[in-house]
């Protein structure tokens, strides 16, 4: 019966869900200089592809008839959604692989 609470066993999957948590508490270190140089140089590729998007936002913006009016709109908003998206993106990417270097020792100096 869909309805039984007896069948939900409630603290084993509490005990799991923390022990994700604890798992995920540890995040190797990266140097901050690094996300933010391998940032700067992935953002720009990420922002390539969607050249196209942000060309056609350009167009728009030009067609409006105030700023204000531009800004409001929906491709204005898209624009900057994509864009911090893949500025948050490229420093995940860039963390995670300095992490992996970090962690598997493949820059270590002696």
């Amino acid at each position: 019966h869909p309805n039984n609470l007896e069948s939900i066993d409630i603290s084993s999957s509490y005990n799991q869900f923390i022990t994700m948590a604890y798992s995920l508490h540890y995040l190797p270190p990266v140097k901050p200089s690094a996300i933010a140089l391998g940032t700067i140089f992935n953002h720009p590729a990420s922002l390539a592809i969607m050249a196209p998007l942000f060309g056609d936002t350009y167009h728009r913006a030009q067609r409006a008839n105030s700023s204000e009016e531009f800004l409001k709109s929906k491709e204005a908003a898209s624009a900057a959604s994509a864009w911090g998206s893949s500025l948050v993106g490229s420093a995940l990417q860039t963390y995670g692989v300095g992490a992996l270097i970090n962690a598997t020792g493949t820059m270590t100096y002696k």
